[in-house]
């Protein structure tokens, strides 16, 4: 039952709200300011530098060597505007067949567990290199299940578990000094829609994993599921503040102090929770 203070249900604006966290229309992600309140460095593996990340701290990406393929959006684009133009026309045509073979390849060869698999191994790898980062960041996509959920959505949950593991394994012995976060921008809806799937709703989930996490318990209040519990009559109600989940591992895994997370990093008018870091 954990969300940011956004309470509408575009990802885009979410997705800002969640990287920025507190600033207002402020273009630097709250992850950056934490780096300059910690010191060290931050990497992120995709192909870009996410929202969380931007600022003044010292920050970059890394992608593996592979190439994404042109979109749909793109060739149809491109084929309205060579459409007199025979030359360039058909070779164009060519490209979209092969487009959409090479999509269907990589989405049965490299789905979602081979994709968020290779993203973890390869921070996990970066970040115990000599010089490495202190911190890193992972963004995985395709969470929205408007439709067919059951198994796309049982596919991601698989690929993250993958990649929580081969991110362990990469980690090595620095595993035990890790703390990971895990959240998304809104969660889903309590109850399924008419196409076997679940809109954006507004109480998630925020998970922790790694050495340094006082595990094994949930904590945060429960609001329920009962039907005068949720939000807007369809959505868990937002009990518990992603903000203060993030202030509690940021202050006891990185020690820093409660002013500087309340009026550097954060809002300094939300709570902090407890009991989070060993």
């Amino acid at each position: 039952a954990a969300s940011t203070p956004y309470r509408d249900r575009s990802h885009f604006a979410g997705q800002d709200i969640l990287e920025t966290l507190g600033r207002g229309s402020a273009r630097d992600g709250w992850l950056n300011r934490a780096v300059q309140a910690v010191g060290g460095s931050a990497l992120a593996v995709g192909y870009d530098l996410p929202l969380a990340l931007r600022g003044a701290g010292p920050a970059t990406n890394w992608s593996p060597p592979v190439f994404r393929p042109a979109s749909e959006g793109l060739l149809d684009r491109l084929q309205d505007l060579y459409q007199d133009h025979p030359t360039l026309l058909e070779p164009l045509s060519m490209a979209r067949d092969t487009n959409a073979q090479d999509v269907s390849m990589r989405s049965r060869a490299n789905g979602p567990a081979a994709q968020y698999a290779l993203a973890a191994k390869a921070l996990g790898q970066l970040m115990i290199a000599p010089g490495g980062p202190n911190i890193g960041m992972l963004s995985f996509d395709g969470w929205d299940t408007h439709a067919n959920q059951a198994t796309p959505f049982a596919n991601r949950l698989s690929g993250l578990d993958t990649a929580i593991s081969d991110l362990k394994t990469a980690l090595g012995a620095a595993w035990q000094t890790t703390a990971l976060i895990m959240c998304s921008e809104f969660g889903r809806t309590a109850r399924e829609n008419g196409s076997r799937g679940t809109d954006h709703g507004t109480g998630g989930l925020v998970m922790l994993a790694g050495g340094a996490v006082r595990g094994g318990r949930v904590h945060g209040d429960w609001p329920g599921l009962r039907t005068k519990n949720l939000h807007q009559n369809r959505d868990l109600a937002p009990a518990n503040e992603i903000t203060a989940v993030l202030k509690g591992v940021l202050r006891d895994h990185f020690s820093i102090s409660q002013s500087t997370l309340q009026n550097k990093v954060f809002e300094a008018n939300s709570s902090i929770m407890s009991g989070l870091i060993k």
